[in-house]
């Protein structure tokens, strides 16, 4: 079983915004605040508000966001968003 998650988070203006292994991953969309864990399901989902990661070291970051589209896959996340 997987440990970690690889995230993946561009701007698309700005470009790379994080990038890293990560313990879990919240985020929110139009039904609500929702989490990926290491070994999640194949999942796509349109994103707003905030990113909240929990890394390795249990650090936390949050990425305020307008929008984006959120791609969890093999173990993968790759998040496009809008800051503006």
């Amino acid at each position: 079983m997987q440990k970690f998650l690889e995230v993946i988070i561009n701007e698309y203006k700005s470009g790379l915004i994080f990038e890293g292994k990560v313990k879990s991953l919240t985020a929110n969309n139009d039904t609500g605040t929702f989490s990926i864990l290491p070994e999640h399901a194949n999942y796509i989902t349109l994103i707003n508000k905030n990113i909240i990661t929990r890394d390795e070291n249990d650090q936390v970051k949050n990425f305020t966001i307008l929008k984006g589209v959120l791609e969890c896959k093999n173990n993968k996340v790759v998040v496009l968003i809008s800051m503006e």
